[in-house]
């Protein structure tokens, strides 16, 4: 049970800390003004920081959405075969 809470709490903290970070992050380069299109054309430095930041921490959070279903599916996929054996057990017996 003790193993299953620091699971549940590590995965938890894995993607809390990202979203938190992406929030703050957007809410800072909203202060700064950098949410224009003109900025786009990268002639504010702190502007273009805040884009690449952004995109930094979405392609790390696309990475996590997808270690987090590649796990769920391996997991899923033991359980259906855990079953199959226990189908083809009793059908045995």
């Amino acid at each position: 049970m003790l193993d299953l809470l620091k699971s549940l709490g590590k995965m938890s903290l894995m993607i809390f800390v990202p979203v938190s970070l992406n929030f703050s992050l957007h809410y800072f380069c909203d202060y700064l003004g950098c949410n224009h299109w003109t900025n786009l054309f990268g002639h504010n430095l702190a502007c273009n920081a805040c884009i690449d930041s952004k995109k930094i921490i979405k392609d790390h959070q696309i990475g996590i959405y997808w270690s987090i279903g590649t796990m769920f599916l391996n997991k899923l996929n033991d359980v259906v075969k855990d079953n199959k054996n226990l189908l083809k057990n009793d059908k045995t017996d």
